[in-house]
């Protein structure tokens, strides 16, 4: 028949064309859930960026903080609690230790990405300077007192660093002193003593 052929190139014409919408509309849905991604992905990387800045805003408020108690450690009583007995010098060298154990927890917790236990773990076999603040006999209990009024739930990793570095700087500096027998790092296979 004579009128058919046209009929069936305009048929063929049409699924072709169909076919062709819906590969485009497949390439551009395709495109649309890259983008769609990437955006999730650069709100994400806001959201943390905005989450750092927060941090850095409540650090530089601690740091503040921190100036104000070593200035007038007197603030260790009547804001923190801490006991009248203890004596002024001792308050300030409370608030001196707490100041710097900020700072280490800060830098410490960028570089171990919040890992303190790799920290002790590292410290045990390199010393720094954490290591010889925690190894001065008084800072025991300066250590003790600072954890009372400073610190809570949310720092019990790095308390827990502090605490295995002191132990085994405590133990170093008593087999220095005569006293004791050496410690060895964890992971060496012998238990401290």
């Amino acid at each position: 028949m004579p009128g058919e052929e046209p009929q069936l190139q305009m048929e063929v014409i049409a699924v072709v064309a169909a076919t062709l919408s819906a590969v485009v509309a497949i390439i551009a849905a395709r495109f649309a859930l890259q983008n769609a991604k990437g955006a999730v992905r650069s709100a994400e990387i806001a959201g943390k960026g905005l989450q750092r800045q927060n941090v850095a805003n409540l650090f530089s408020g601690f740091n503040v903080a921190n100036e104000a108690t070593l200035a007038h450690p007197e603030l260790l009583y009547e804001v923190h609690g801490l006991d009248r007995s203890t004596s002024l010098d001792e308050a300030r060298s409370i608030a001196y230790l707490s100041v710097l154990l900020d700072a280490f927890q800060g830098f410490y917790d960028d570089l171990y990405e919040g890992d303190f236990a790799r920290m002790a773990k590292d410290m045990k076999v390199q010393s720094t300077f954490l290591n010889k603040i925690l190894a001065v006999p008084a800072n025991q209990d300066r250590w003790r007192l600072a954890q009372e009024i400073y610190y809570g739930d949310f720092d019990k990793f790095f308390i827990d660093a502090v605490n295995d570095i002191m132990v085994f700087e405590q133990g170093r500096a008593a087999v220095e002193r005569g006293v004791g027998h050496a410690p060895h790092p964890r992971g060496s296979g012998t238990e401290a003593r």
